[in-house]
C-alpha cells in the first residue's frame, strides 16, 4: 500500500513543552499512521461537522485524527493534554 501523508494542526507547536519521551512516542505514532491509516483510536468523538475522529492517547497527550482516503491523508485535527 502506498503510504499516506499525515497533516497536523498547528497545535503541534506545543511539542516544545512536551517531555522528550512523549515527543518520541508521538512521532512513532504519527509515522505508524502513514503506513496504517485505518488504525482505530482509544476512543472516538465527533468534530464540528459530525465527522468521526479517532482519539489516541500517547503518553499524556491526546491526538484526534481522521483518514481522508480519497486524498490519501490522515488529518490530525486536535492535539491536547489527555484527561485522566
Amino acid at each position: 500500500m502506498v503510504g499516506y501523508r499525515v497533516l497536523i494542526t498547528d497545535a503541534i507547536l506545543e511539542f516544545s513543552r512536551i517531555r522528550k519521551r512523549d515527543r518520541d512516542e508521538i512521532r512513532m505514532f504519527l509515522r505508524s499512521l502513514r503506513s496504517n491509516p485505518y488504525q482505530e483510536g482509544d476512543h472516538v468523538e465527533l468534530d464540528e461537522v459530525d465527522r468521526i475522529l479517532h482519539v489516541n492517547i500517547v503518553g499524556k497527550i491526546a491526538l484526534a485524527y481522521w483518514a481522508d482516503h480519497a486524498a490519501k491523508e490522515v488529518k490530525v485535527t486536535n492535539v491536547r493534554s489527555a484527561d485522566f
